[in-house]
């Protein structure tokens, strides 16, 4: 406990005594500051750059307002481009699904077509197998 006591104290020592100090160190370089800022060379630049910026504020502001102008006219540009590349590539997935569909159509076809050929010749070799049944059983009962 005595401790912190004399850590409080030393604490409020060192803040008064380092914001008196810190007082007149802030007042000096305050007072430099104030003196270079009324430097002759130093206001001439201010005015210079004032004149300077007065000067170049009307282009710049012409500059922004043709852009401002120009604005809709790109993004209606650049909204045709997307528009543009969005109907090709829809134009394409419908040429796409088309070969697609064409081709699922022509190999339905030639799996019917073998599915008949297999049906006719399984249906035979069911004839076959029945005449041949039929020939043992004639014999057998002969």
């Amino acid at each position: 406990m005595k401790g912190k006591i004399l850590l409080g104290i030393g604490l409020a020592v060192g803040y008064v005594a380092g914001s008196a100090a810190g007082r007149r160190r802030y007042e000096q370089i305050k007072s430099k500051a104030e003196a270079a800022w009324n430097q002759p060379q130093v206001q001439k630049a201010v005015h210079n750059a004032e004149n300077f910026v007065a000067e170049k504020a009307p282009i710049v502001q012409e500059k922004l307002a043709d852009a401002a102008k120009a604005a809709p006219g790109v993004i209606k540009d650049a909204a045709a481009k997307v528009r543009g590349t969005a109907d090709d590539v829809a134009d394409k997935a419908e040429d796409v699904a088309g070969d697609v569909a064409d081709k699922t159509e022509e190999l339905a076809g030639k799996a019917a077509d073998k599915a008949d050929e297999l049906s006719d010749k399984a249906a035979a070799k069911a004839d076959d197998v029945a005449d041949d049944v039929k020939a043992k059983t004639s014999s057998s009962s002969s």
